[in-house]
């Protein structure tokens, strides 16, 4: 494949997570341009006010898929390269991965630096190499921003 159609691909399903992400009216999206990791920036906004609560997204293209062929968590980590696990380490937001066929425009995601809760409730931010690929839609998204909201409330609970 040419190095331009690999980029057209890149900005194309770049555009489609900004299709999905800003059908809510809560999320503000950030692109850095090339080289900035993770590719966008999602910002959660409350009543048109900045919250300062954010997410990051990183975004692939894929290409060609076999319908029959489901997602496998090793399909699903194969996306990200040896040095975006590595950057992932220094986020200090949730980050998301999104995967958009190039043939449907179908978009399916995973956190890949995942809002978790300790034992004793607290809030963590772990490197998922395990859960697969979901699909992305409307239910996906609200639950996604659900996970975020509930995340930052627990970080900023002060204890009694």
């Amino acid at each position: 494949m040419k190095g331009g159609e690999t980029s057209f691909l890149g900005i194309r399903a770049e555009q489609l997570a900004i299709v999905y992400l800003t059908r809510r009216n809560d999320l503000v999206v950030k692109m850095e341009g090339p080289g900035f990791f993770p590719d966008l920036l999602v910002s959660l906004s409350k009543e048109g006010n900045y919250t300062g609560r954010m997410f990051g997204v990183i975004v692939k293209a894929e290409i060609q898929h076999k319908p029959d062929q489901p997602w496998t968590t090793k399909q699903a980590t194969s996306f990200l390269q040896e040095e975006e696990t590595k950057q992932l380490l220094d986020i200090p937001f949730p980050v998301c991965l999104f995967v958009f066929r190039m043939d449907t425009d179908e978009g399916f995601y995973k956190w890949v630096r995942k809002p978790v809760f300790s034992e004793d409730g607290s809030p963590q931010l772990i490197i998922d190499q395990t859960t697969p690929l979901e699909k992305l839609d409307n239910d996906s998204m609200n639950r996604m921003v659900q996970e975020i909201n509930h995340w930052y409330e627990a970080r900023v609970k002060i204890p009694a």
